[in-house]
């Protein structure tokens, strides 16, 4: 098996990096789950509980095909908001708090990220194998 030149932790930035992707849902729907964590985090500064799971995802016109995904579960800030969180654009920092939990999550798997396939209203990446060098 070939390796990537490169780091691991730029495969991680780079994902981080990209444009959020709000309400993608239906992108590689969940088959079934394998493997669940539980994180404390931190999202303006109210503490929020994550869940992340490695999971099987498919797509193809039929859903006949599978590929390794993560995934997390909701979290919501917006109760602790004036006006619910109208306005508050929460949601962008609430994926971003996700989207940190899935790069945790895949660092102590040893998981690379592939493509980013939801960040809001819960994150999911397709991810693989970690195929760098170090």
């Amino acid at each position: 098996m070939k390796k990537f030149e490169g780091k691991i932790q730029d495969n991680f930035d780079n994902y981080l990096k990209k444009d959020i992707q709000v309400g993608f849902m239906q992108k590689f729907p969940v088959a079934n789950i394998s493997k669940t964590k539980k994180y404390k985090m931190t999202c303006r500064n109210f503490p929020v509980n994550i869940e992340v799971s490695l999971a099987r995802g498919t797509y193809g016109e039929n859903n006949e095909y599978e590929c390794d995904i993560v995934v997390t579960n909701e979290i919501s800030i917006s109760e602790h908001l004036s006006l619910r969180g109208f306005g508050s654009y929460c949601h962008i920092d609430e994926a971003q708090v996700m989207e940190k939990a899935i790069v945790q999550f895949c660092k102590e798997e040893n998981l690379m990220i592939c493509d980013k396939a939801c960040s809001w209203p819960f994150a999911k990446a397709v991810v693989q194998e970690n195929f760098y060098k170090n």
